[in-house]
């Protein structure tokens, strides 16, 4: 009896030192507030700034954009900064190092934990200033790029200036304003021709190339043979071509443009049948009219973000463009595609959204994978268009976490493609959900798709308990493929919230029971 007493005293004693100091801890907390058991979601960029002689710079400002924000940090005697707090998400971020008296440097990056990049910045140099009424202004663009230097600033007053600038020189070309600092190319040639590297180029409008048929047709912005070149907030309008970056450039930045009306392509980077390095980035340009929005021939490791392209035939497209990300654009009536990958190997196509808004046209297909493999399409939204993704001829690839609606086809896979995975996609309101003619897997092993339909289908169906799962497969249609997990609900990736005081809650709960474990046991 006493030995019961003793026991029992033991556990009341262990049960009181568990709960008082939990009940007192949670009490200095907001109970209706809810906490992340996810804690660190930043990541560091961190390196050197220098000259061009490769000495220290001290004092320069490295600042990071992300989300309508930015952090920053200066360099020390050494050169070196340390950019902290920068989250670690799957869009790119824009950094860019500044001195006073030097040329800016801005690179796109994906953040991790760790991220080390090292910029060179240039000596501004002199300015040389093209219309206004200063004394010694040159009344032409290309009579002060002529008597530049490399390094310095050609700074054009607003005006309409009837030209073919060709630029040999690393310079600043600065227009006062893009919308009122005219480049008039009068459909003679290319309006800005570039043939030497880390030029750069913003705040004009660049209108008026050569046009087909008259001419086989040239280029808004024509850069041979360079690299480093920034073209940036300008308005590129009415030319047959409107930027071009051929296969002998690379390293290049187009962003903040207004690419209007071009007859033929928008932004066009590689040669067809001969490879480039690339690494060039086309972000956060808008890109209407025309037949092709941005076109990628034989050129890898390109970066196309975060552009808005609408009311043209075909939007982006790879050809033989492999490592090549497309990431947060938004398309909008496109006729034929939205996005096609053609023979493009182990590309990402990342949270785009490629939707319809007139009526009775539609774009044609959202995203096709035509010949290509290890392609992972992930995150991205279809709305009203008429076919959502369509994988032909294609092996390998991944489909993962997409939202199809108002689709004839949601997911359409034809002419051999085989071990393609489909999982946790979300097919509503389509014609036809899906429909796969070939072998491949509609699964991960755990999850499947989430099909509006399935209830239609398969009205006994049950649900698997704490799974989130029928217990009954998709028949998809054409094939003998199966979802063998079918989703109960629309997937929606959201992290799990825990109250901070569960793990020590949890903790002491487990030594309780060990307590009381062993003293049974006697």
């Amino acid at each position: 009896m006493k030995n019961n007493i003793l026991i029992w005293g033991v556990i009341l004693i262990f049960l009181l030192s568990s709960i008082i100091p939990l009940v007192s801890s949670y009490s200095s907390y907001e109970t209706n507030k809810v906490y992340s058991i996810h804690i660190d979601d930043n990541g560091t960029l961190s390196g050197y700034v220098k000259d061009t002689s490769m000495n220290p710079m001290e004092g320069a400002k490295v600042r990071v954009y992300f989300h309508e924000t930015y952090e920053e940090n200066y360099t020390d005697s050494s050169g070196y900064y340390h950019v902290t707090n920068i989250p670690i998400c799957r869009c790119s971020k824009n950094a860019t190092a500044s001195k006073e008296g030097y040329r800016s440097e801005c690179v796109l990056l994906s953040i991790n934990e760790t991220t080390t990049h090292n910029f060179v910045l240039a000596f501004l140099g002199n300015t040389l200033y093209v219309g206004g009424s200063g004394p010694g202004n040159y009344s032409k663009i290309q009579d002060a790029v002529d008597n530049a230097s490399d390094g310095d600033t050609v700074l054009v007053y607003s005006g309409t200036y009837y030209e073919n600038v060709i630029v040999d020189k690393s310079i600043n070309l600065i227009g006062e304003g893009k919308n009122a600092t005219v480049i008039d190319g009068m459909e003679n040639g290319d309006v800005v021709y570039i043939i030497a590297s880390d030029v750069h180029i913003s705040g004009f409008t660049i209108q008026n190339s050569s046009m087909y048929p008259q001419t086989p047709g040239h280029y808004g912005v024509f850069l041979e043979s360079c690299s480093g070149c920034h073209i940036e907030n300008n308005i590129v309008m009415d030319n047959s071509y409107g930027i071009r970056i051929p296969k002998n450039s690379n390293n290049n930045i187009v962003s903040g443009n207004n690419v209007i009306d071009s007859q033929h392509i928008g932004v066009w980077i590689g040669t067809f049948w001969e490879h480039s390095k690339g690494n060039n980035k086309i972000y956060n340009n808008v890109i209407i009219g025309g037949w092709t929005a941005i076109n990628l021939d034989f050129s890898s490791r390109n970066d196309v973000e975060n552009n808005f392209i609408k009311n043209l035939n075909e939007a982006i497209m790879l050809t033989c463009s492999e490592n090549t990300t497309v990431v947060n654009n938004v398309i909008e009536n496109a006729v034929n595609f939205g996005i096609r990958v053609y023979l493009s190997n182990n590309s990402v196509v990342v949270g785009n959204t490629v939707r319809d808004s007139t009526t009775p046209l539609k774009v044609f297909v959202s995203i096709l994978l035509l010949g290509s493999s290890r392609v992972t399409v992930l995150k991205n939204k279809m709305i009203n268009t008429d076919d959502g993704i369509i994988i032909d001829s294609s092996d390998n690839n991944n489909i993962v976490e997409n939202t199809i609606e108002k689709s004839r086809y949601g997911i359409y896979i034809r002419y051999s493609s085989k071990n393609n995975r489909i999982y946790s996609n979300n097919l509503i309101d389509n014609v036809i959900n899906g429909r796969d003619e070939c072998n491949n897997i509609w699964n991960n092993g755990k999850k499947g798709n989430y099909w509006d339909d399935y209830k239609e289908k398969y009205p006994d169906a049950h649900k698997k308990w704490l799974k989130g799962i029928w217990d009954t497969p998709y028949e998809i249609p054409a094939g003998d493929n199966q979802d063998r997990y079918p989703l109960i609900k629309p997937y929606s990736k959201s992290k799990p919230y825990i109250h901070p005081l569960f793990p020590q809650f949890l903790e002491q709960h487990l030594r309780i029971f060990l307590v009381l474990r062993y003293l049974l046991a006697l």
